[in-house]
Protein backbone atom coordinates (compact mmCIF):
# COMPACT_ATOMS: atom_id res chain seq x y z
CA UNK A 1 0.00 0.00 0.00
CA UNK A 2 0.93 3.53 -1.06
CA UNK A 3 1.67 5.28 2.36
CA UNK A 4 -1.63 7.32 2.66
CA UNK A 5 -1.31 10.33 5.16
CA UNK A 6 2.00 12.06 6.22
CA UNK A 7 5.22 9.96 6.25
CA UNK A 8 6.77 9.22 9.75
CA UNK A 9 7.26 7.38 12.88
CA UNK A 10 5.21 4.34 12.07
CA UNK A 11 3.49 5.66 8.70
CA UNK A 12 4.35 2.49 6.71
CA UNK A 13 3.75 -0.12 9.47
CA UNK A 14 0.28 1.59 9.54
CA UNK A 15 -0.20 1.51 6.57
CA UNK A 16 0.66 -2.46 5.80
CA UNK A 17 -1.94 -2.87 9.33
CA UNK A 18 -4.70 -1.58 6.64
CA UNK A 19 -3.72 -2.69 3.37
CA UNK A 20 -5.33 -6.63 4.45
CA UNK A 21 -8.08 -5.81 6.51
CA UNK A 22 -11.44 -6.21 4.87
CA UNK A 23 -13.21 -3.69 6.56
CA UNK A 24 -11.71 -0.51 8.81
CA UNK A 25 -13.96 0.91 11.00
CA UNK A 26 -13.58 4.44 12.25
CA UNK A 27 -15.16 6.39 15.16
CA UNK A 28 -17.13 9.15 14.80
CA UNK A 29 -14.94 11.81 15.81
CA UNK A 30 -11.75 10.39 13.38
CA UNK A 31 -12.47 13.10 10.89
CA UNK A 32 -12.30 15.52 13.21
CA UNK A 33 -9.27 14.31 14.83
CA UNK A 34 -7.62 14.22 11.41
CA UNK A 35 -8.66 17.50 10.21
CA UNK A 36 -7.22 18.83 14.08
CA UNK A 37 -3.96 17.05 13.34
CA UNK A 38 -3.49 18.50 9.65
CA UNK A 39 -4.15 21.84 10.73
CA UNK A 40 -1.48 21.77 13.41
CA UNK A 41 0.84 20.86 10.93
CA UNK A 42 -0.66 24.00 8.51
CA UNK A 43 -0.52 26.46 10.90
CA UNK A 44 3.32 25.34 12.15
CA UNK A 45 4.02 25.70 8.34
CA UNK A 46 4.96 21.81 7.59
CA UNK A 47 1.73 21.35 5.51
CA UNK A 48 0.12 23.51 2.70
CA UNK A 49 -3.65 24.05 3.57
CA UNK A 50 -4.15 22.36 -0.41
CA UNK A 51 -2.33 19.86 1.12
CA UNK A 52 -4.03 19.34 3.64
CA UNK A 53 -7.18 19.07 2.38
CA UNK A 54 -5.78 16.20 -0.15
CA UNK A 55 -4.41 14.38 3.21
CA UNK A 56 -7.76 14.62 4.79
CA UNK A 57 -10.01 13.12 1.82
CA UNK A 58 -7.03 10.11 1.63
CA UNK A 59 -7.75 9.83 5.77
CA UNK A 60 -11.20 9.59 5.23
CA UNK A 61 -10.53 7.30 2.26
CA UNK A 62 -9.16 4.99 4.74
CA UNK A 63 -12.87 4.38 6.62
CA UNK A 64 -14.97 1.21 4.92
CA UNK A 65 -17.38 2.82 7.76
CA UNK A 66 -17.75 5.69 10.92
CA UNK A 67 -19.56 3.77 13.31
CA UNK A 68 -20.25 5.82 17.17
CA UNK A 69 -17.33 5.95 19.42
CA UNK A 70 -18.63 3.88 22.03
CA UNK A 71 -18.96 0.98 19.22
CA UNK A 72 -15.16 1.12 19.46
CA UNK A 73 -14.22 2.35 22.96
CA UNK A 74 -13.42 -0.95 24.50
CA UNK A 75 -11.87 -2.62 22.07
CA UNK A 76 -9.53 0.70 21.41
CA UNK A 77 -9.20 0.27 25.34
CA UNK A 78 -7.61 -3.51 24.93
CA UNK A 79 -5.45 -2.83 22.06
CA UNK A 80 -3.94 -0.16 23.49
CA UNK A 81 -3.39 -1.97 27.37
CA UNK A 82 -1.82 -4.62 25.01
CA UNK A 83 0.20 -2.43 22.70
CA UNK A 84 1.73 -0.60 25.81
CA UNK A 85 2.65 -3.77 27.89
CA UNK A 86 4.94 -4.76 24.69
Amino acid sequence: MDTPLLPGFCAEAIADLLDPCPLVLVPGLFASEVANALWKYARSGHLAADEAVVLLEKALGLADRVVPDGELAQEALVSAVASAAR
